[in-house]
């Protein structure tokens, strides 16, 4: 089962959040955090859900306190209102295509046909969409149909972190900007391929999602790792350049600079998906070949 265009949010923004918790049991989850100390510094890594419900609070205790006691919150990139502006301009100067040209000269009619037709099954019309890269217009469809299960970016766990950061008045850093992030996604190669494989996959988005929210609940690396990149790997070859591209090189991007939080003085609270922080080559992985100890919690 493909599910590129699903990882294409999940590796940029973990879009993630299925299976209804009550609170008690939330409170409980094992998630994803991790520890490493040095002797003038504290690195707390954190695998994040970047859309969800209310189902997912309380977080656990000792999250808080981690973050509570965190002098910086790093987040992937920082999504506060100026820079959700900012967002929409740059994609409506950068992530369209030219006057004149749309979608339907990278995609072949038989696709074209498909993506009209699911479109107007969910009473959006494609006049709308076609002038969209590709691999914004994947994401946008994706983003829709999860938040018809009832997700919102409301209760993202980033944005429940930038709010709690802005009362406690703590500094915000940032791993990556929104261009690297946007440049990723316009840039996709084998646009035909992807938004066919988009449509055929939507009608059983909600059986992938309950998978990995239990995954992410349970705290099981093998399990997350394997839904996120392995299982992909194996069925789809050919997808390897553009998991490099957005696992491994932001990893080892991401990585870098978590290093030099750690040899700064005080402690950091570093909130990235949690396909970041698993397997082969994650940002975890990437830092105990540094030489860093990083301590499951």
């Amino acid at each position: 089962m493909n599910r590129l265009s699903w990882l294409l949010q999940l590796s940029l923004a973990l879009f993630i959040g299925f299976a209804p918790i009550h609170g008690a049991q939330a409170a409980n989850d094992k998630a994803f955090l991790w520890r490493i100390t040095q002797p003038e510094s504290t690195v707390y890594l954190f695998g994040s859900i970047h859309l969800a419900d209310r189902s997912f609070y309380p977080l656990r205790a000792n999250i808080l306190e981690a973050f509570d006691q965190a002098d910086h919150l790093v987040v992937e990139i920082n999504l506060n209102a100026n820079n959700a502006i900012t967002i929409q301009e740059w994609i409506g100067e950068h992530g369209r295509y030219p006057q004149g040209q749309s979608i339907k000269q990278d995609l072949s009619p038989e696709t074209y046909q498909q993506l009209s037709d699911y479109l107007s099954k969910q009473g959006m019309n494609l006049e709308a969409y076609e002038n969209q890269k590709p691999g914004l217009l994947v994401t946008a469809i994706t983003s829709l149909k999860m938040m018809q299960l009832g997700l919102s970016p409301a209760y993202g766990l980033d944005f429940f972190f930038l709010q709690r950061a802005e009362n406690q008045k703590k500094n915000v850093l940032q791993l990556e900007t929104f261009e690297q992030q946007l440049l990723m996604l316009i840039d996709m190669p084998n646009p035909d391929l992807l938004v066919q494989q988009t449509l055929s996959q939507l009608t059983s988005i909600e059986d992938f999602m309950d998978e990995l929210i239990r995954a992410w609940k349970l705290g099981n690396e093998q399990k997350m790792n394997e839904l996120m990149i392995e299982d992909e790997f194996e069925a789809h070859p050919e997808f390897a350049p553009i998991f490099d591209r957005l696992f491994t090189q932001r990893n080892i991007a991401m990585s870098k600079k978590i290093q030099g939080y750690l040899k700064k003085p005080g402690s950091y609270f570093v909130v990235v998906g949690a396909g970041h922080l698993v397997g082969k080559d994650s940002i975890i992985d990437l830092l105990e070949q540094q030489g860093h100890k990083a301590e499951r919690l």
